[in-house]
């Protein structure tokens, strides 16, 4: 937008200017609120939980399987306070991993987001100041082991000024900075300042129009000869009816390079909501021209099921073209609920050769055994591609997983789970199976 602790801004074992910022705003959220305070828009919930788990492949290896014990301890913490002035919201989870027969070394991480936004959109001002966390896996075709995780911080801040002409028009002037920082490979850091203009017309009470346009200025402090500038214009339309909400966006960006030819291509998002009661439909697609520094901007959900980005190779831009589709529903039986998501991601880098495509399935289902206690199950199947000029080997992986839960008085909840998966190469890279079980117990407040 994080030295070995988990705070955010820590990048390798030097402090940073961006640490004490970071960390003070995590600060700040937080005390805003003791445990659990009602606000006027939710909840402040926290909680604190202990797992272990025992894994017949520690290592997750063909050849070596090591038996292990691994042992969490978790705080999460996360809600929202709206008042006439600002919005403030905040996620965050911190966890320290132990593992038994050192198969990995011990470690801390924190991954979440937090926002506060200084004014109204009726207001002529605003202030935006928000800060993101997420795993990073090193490579695409590495294990999905802890040791091969870095963490990438995003901090942006945001001023805003608004002029209304009228009841339906308004213009926007933004200007944005941008740090990106990751823990481990300070290499992939970058700054991106950038400024846009808007113009928004109110169609009806229900839909808008929306034209704008941005430039941004993208640099690399370990690799000036990758900076590089964005452009991009759209046009785009929205409406929020009862059941159906959608959004579409038009235009075109590019990229300017300060070294050799640049990207440009048109660039669209599309996003669709609906909700008819029992069942409940979101479509998600869109292009755009971004860099492996900045991958997704940490927009996936660290909680949820998505491609995710992968940090290797120099510095460069790629088109990302990437869609998700999920559907929920309870009609299945009055104690069930099932859901299906699926997701694909193609990304085309200018020069480096690493080409790829991802996409995966979930299905999950839970069935509440009573208002305590419950069953859930999950399967997933993930599909990795390269390019053929790419120096790696497609794979498949999948999971299979069980789960009980029971809830017991005053905020305490036990976890008994399982889990197998298996990952399968078409070539010499890495490929094992798994059989994870353990148990958690979780206290919220």
């Amino acid at each position: 937008m994080n030295t070995s602790n988990y705070y955010p801004g820590a990048r390798g074992s030097r402090p940073t200017p961006l640490t004490g910022t970071c960390s003070a705003m995590v600060l700040l959220v937080a005390s805003l609120a003791p445990s659990t305070v009602v606000w006027a828009d939710g909840e402040w919930q926290s909680s604190v939980s202990l797992q272990s788990e025992y894994t017949d492949n520690a290592n997750r290896s063909a050849t070596d399987p090591l038996s292990e014990r691994q042992d969490e301890v978790r705080l999460s913490t996360g809600g929202s306070y709206e008042n006439s002035l600002l919005e403030v919201s905040a996620n965050y989870q911190a966890s320290e991993t132990y593992f038994e027969k050192d198969s990995q070394e011990n470690r801390s991480q924190l991954q979440g987001e937090s926002s506060l936004l200084l004014g109204k959109p009726h207001q002529p001002l605003d202030l935006l100041v928000s800060h993101s966390r997420r795993m990073v896996l090193n490579a695409p075709d590495d294990l999905d082991l802890l040791r091969n995780n870095d963490e990438r911080d995003i901090f942006t801040v945001s001023p805003s000024a608004r002029w209304r002409s009228d009841g339906a028009d308004t213009v926007i002037l933004r200007a944005t900075w941008a740090d990106i920082g990751y823990r481990f490979t300070p290499q992939r850091d970058s700054e991106r300042t950038s400024g846009s203009l808007s113009w928004e017309r109110e169609l009806s009470q229900t839909s808008q129009f929306n034209l704008s346009a941005q430039q941004s200025d993208v640099s690399f402090d370990a690799a000036p000869f990758a900076d590089y500038k964005y452009n991009a214009a759209y046009a785009a339309y929205s409406t929020q009816l009862r059941q159906l909400d959608y959004r579409i966006q038009l235009g075109y960006n590019e990229s300017k390079p300060e070294l050799g030819e640049g990207l440009s291509s048109p660039a669209y998002q599309l996003n669709v909501g609906y909700d008819s009661g029992p069942h409940q439909w979101n479509f998600n697609a869109s292009t755009r021209i971004t860099d492996n520094s900045a991958g997704s901007g940490n927009e996936e959900s660290f909680e949820g099921f998505n491609p995710g980005d992968a940090s290797s190779g120099s510095l460069d831009q790629l088109e990302r073209t990437s869609g998700e589709l999920s559907w929920q529903t309870q009609v299945v039986c009055g104690r069930c609920s099932l859901s299906v998501s699926f997701y694909y991601q193609d990304d085309d880098y200018r020069v480096e050769a690493e080409d790829r495509q991802q996409s995966g399935i979930r299905i999950n289902h839970d069935y509440r055994l009573s208002s305590q206690a419950s069953l859930g199950f999950s399967l997933d199947r993930r599909n990795h591609s390269f390019a053929p000029d790419v120096a790696r080997e497609d794979y498949r992986s999948n999971r299979v997983g069980v789960s009980y839960h029971y809830r017991f008085v005053q905020g305490l909840e036990l976890s008994v789970f399982s889990n197998w998966r298996d990952r399968e190469s078409d070539g010499p890279a890495p490929s094992y199976d798994e059989l994870r079980g353990g148990l958690g117990l979780t206290y919220s407040f």
